[in-house]
């Protein structure tokens, strides 16, 4: 699905693609807290691309703020796409 996205990133605007990647990262990030270091080192080779991710959400978010207001943005798309950039 993300390296589809590099080639086209309007499907990272889905809703559904949105909902699956809150999902790898909260199963990640409870797996990193259980098991320990050893995760951590295996989730390094992520790091490029959750940073991608990462930068490409946090300037989603402040482009869809600036052009539509904090009020006007619908509260559950901004609350998916910020809990995407954490």
């Amino acid at each position: 699905m993300l390296q589809v996205a590099q080639t086209n990133p309007d499907l990272l605007k889905d809703e559904t693609v949105e909902t699956k990647i809150n999902f790898f990262l909260r199963v990640n990030e409870r797996l990193a807290f259980a098991i320990g270091l050893p995760y951590g080192s295996f989730l390094v080779q992520f790091n490029d691309t959750l940073n991608k991710l990462f930068i490409y959400y946090c300037t989603e978010t402040e482009r869809a703020v600036e052009t539509q207001g904090k009020v006007v943005l619908n509260y559950h798309t901004f609350k998916r796409m910020k809990a995407i950039s954490r």
